[in-house]
């Protein structure tokens, strides 16, 4: 015995005030709540990895700047580049290292930045390898 018996077999019952309440709803009643808004998006961008920029040593810095040089020498003929550098994080601290590919258009002096064909424009000081291909 439950103690249902006498009400196991009767219709539910119906308010005459309120509609019936769709299935969807009822559910939607029973999900988990989201107390946090957001906070599972904050976790995984805390979590996401970035590297340290290195500060390169002044051995480095004059080798880069032979290359650097060697290539400018050849900037009229747009010489095809392997660049890699260091690209700043826009929401947190550190960044990464990537390889961009193309050919040097022009440096811009007065703003330390040297500009690919596409239009890209990369720091010099962000330039942790450069070659010529």
């Amino acid at each position: 015995m439950t103690g249902y018996e006498d009400i196991m077999h009767k219709d539910r019952p119906v308010s005459p005030k309120h509609p019936p309440m769709s299935c969807y709803d009822r559910a939607a009643q029973f999900s988990p709540f989201a107390a946090l808004t957001g906070h599972d998006e904050a976790i995984k961008e805390t979590a996401r990895y970035t590297d340290e920029k290195v500060d390169l040593e002044e051995d480095r810095k004059e080798i880069l700047d032979c290359k650097l040089r060697e290539i400018l020498v050849h900037l009229q003929e747009n010489p095809p580049v392997r660049i890699t550098v260091f690209e700043a994080d826009k929401k947190k601290e550190g960044g990464s290292y990537k390889t961009v590919c193309g050919n040097l258009l022009r440096i811009k002096e007065s703003e330390h930045k040297l500009v690919l064909k596409d239009k890209t424009e990369i720091r010099i000081e962000d330039i942790y390898d450069i070659e010529r291909e």
